[in-house]
């Protein structure tokens, strides 16, 4: 599965190198006692509910680098 902003957390955890992106961005993200509420999500409302922790700049470039990570 190739994963994009329009991925769910859940998804997007379960890939060690996308774990990798998204910590380089958001360190901590992983360890956020409010990730279990996220699972469910998409990157792109993640970003929307809490713009202050996934910058609304920041979600495409991750978005191309999810992309490119591959199936």
């Amino acid at each position: 599965m190739i994963l994009s902003k329009d991925s769910k957390v859940q998804d997007i955890l379960n890939r060690p190198d996308a774990v990798a992106l998204l910590e380089g961005y958001l360190p901590g993200f992983t360890k956020n006692p409010m990730l279990q509420m996220a699972m469910g999500m998409t990157l792109t409302t993640v970003a929307q509910m809490a713009p202050h922790l996934v910058k609304p700049e920041w979600v495409s470039e991750i978005d191309e680098k999810l992309k490119a990570l591959g199936a």
